[in-house]
């Protein structure tokens, strides 16, 4: 899925940036069939802002609302871990990914810059309201 999703890049490279990913993270996973087909990784980092790391949905299971699913639980993981905050970069030509972010309420906080490899990037933002107990619940 990382190597799809990233795209033609030295599988060595992937690999690696996969390994540091994974050092320290939670990671959610989606499961259709015998998956996982699909996971989010998020890390929190030391300014208490959650950073949605990885975000990836197997090719084959593509436009089934996976991707969408794994960015709500993200973001519902981060508002029950007391985050104000959760981030994530996106490539500037990632336009399925940029529009899943934008229905999820995601705002563009940056201008592209330049990631590991050179891709152009622009960090997205989400405030996050504190989640509240249900009715009945202490």
């Amino acid at each position: 899925m990382i190597a799809a999703r990233d795209g033609s890049e030295v599988a060595a490279d992937v690999a690696r940036r996969a390994r540091a990913a994974f050092a320290e993270p939670t990671v959610r996973f989606a499961v259709v069939g015998s998956g996982p087909d699909g996971f989010a990784l998020t890390i929190t980092r030391d300014d208490g802002v959650a950073l949605l790391s990885r975000l990836c949905v197997d090719p084959t299971v593509t436009s089934r609302g996976l991707g969408a699913a794994l960015v709500a639980d993200a973001v519902e993981h981060a508002r029950r871990a007391g985050l104000q905050r959760i981030e994530l970069d996106v490539r500037e030509t990632n336009v399925r990914a940029i529009a899943l972010y934008e229905r999820a309420g995601f705002t563009a906080v940056s201008d592209p810059w330049e990631y590991d490899g050179g891709d152009r990037v622009v960090t997205w933002s989400l405030d996050l309201e504190p989640s509240t107990p249900a009715s009945g619940c202490h």
